[in-house]
């Protein structure tokens, strides 16, 4: 029954926001579910079920003009060091801003560059990202929050979850649903991101591994914490893991080197298919 209701004399879809209609409106497909305009019916359950009210085929308690969907899902994200220099230019690519760009969330979304090659920037983009969030909070206190970070972009985005945890916006716990990683690094001295407060639902940190003995002295942060703790090493570099293979430094011990070329290029691409796996399982789109 319902897949007779979506079938359409065309195959071309219009995307328009958060809904795809087909070109004759048999079904306006939201990205959770199906909406019949026919019937004025949704053509399935509400996914969250009576999270949403009893009524589980409603929406926004029948009041889309001054109610919004409060599964938004703003995102904020925070590339690794230098990158304004980097992304693009000397190198090749980020996983942070593709994950930005290819995001789709009518909550909205913030992209940051990482702090200087010192350390420079991070306390400053800290409070820019946090108090974006709040604005975001104070006019919606039940949008979805969603962090990701390379390298010290990394260890900002648990600062800022941390100060979210401290001081809250008004009727909010600052909570964070997801939380992505990519091998983020602690290179600062004024503040202390191992253990990422229990106010982020579900933390994925995609890890270099140790034997390839990328940037040594680079130590992780962010190896614990939040409700749900998933962490992945990967064969890759330090900028391997941040989406550009073999832009950083190529590693060796007793001059014998650790990692191929290839070998970063190849489990690169397994680091941000982890990562994009583990954030749509807690519903972003567009990944």
């Amino acid at each position: 029954m319902i897949e007779d209701k979506m079938k359409t004399t065309q195959k071309i879809l219009l995307a328009v926001g958060a809904i795809i209609f087909t070109t004759q409106v048999q079904a306006v497909m939201y990205f959770a579910r199906p909406y019949d305009p026919n019937a004025a019916h949704w053509l399935t359950r509400d996914p969250i079920g009576e999270q949403g009210g009893q009524n589980l085929y409603g929406f926004v308690n029948n009041n889309p003009v001054n109610n919004v969907d409060a599964l938004g899902f703003y995102l904020a994200a925070v590339d690794g060091t230098d990158s304004e220099k980097w992304v693009g230019q000397l190198h090749h690519g980020s996983f942070v801003l593709n994950f930005y760009n290819d995001y789709i969330g009518s909550g909205g979304k913030d992209y940051e560059n990482g702090p200087n090659l010192f350390g420079g920037g991070v306390s400053s983009t800290v409070n820019k990202v946090y108090n974006n969030i709040y604005d975001v909070l104070k006019k919606n206190p039940k949008e979805d929050i969603n962090l990701v970070g390379h390298s010290r972009g990394g260890l900002i985005v648990i600062l800022v979850a941390k100060k979210l945890h401290d001081n809250p916006p008004p009727c909010t716990k600052g909570e964070i649903k997801f939380m992505g990683l990519y091998d983020a690094v602690d290179r600062y001295l004024w503040a202390d991101g191992s253990v990422i407060p229990d106010n982020v639902d579900f933390v994925a940190h995609a890890r270099r591994d140790p034997g390839v003995h990328s940037r040594p002295w680079f130590g992780n942060t962010g190896t614990s914490g939040g409700k749900v703790y998933m962490q992945q090493f990967f064969w890759v570099t330090h900028s391997g893991a941040g989406g550009d293979p073999w832009g950083g430094d190529h590693p060796t011990i007793n001059g014998v080197p650790t990692i191929t070329q290839q070998q970063d290029i190849d489990d690169s691409k397994q680091v941000d298919e982890w990562m994009r796996n583990n954030a749509r399982m807690t519903g972003l789109n567009g990944l």
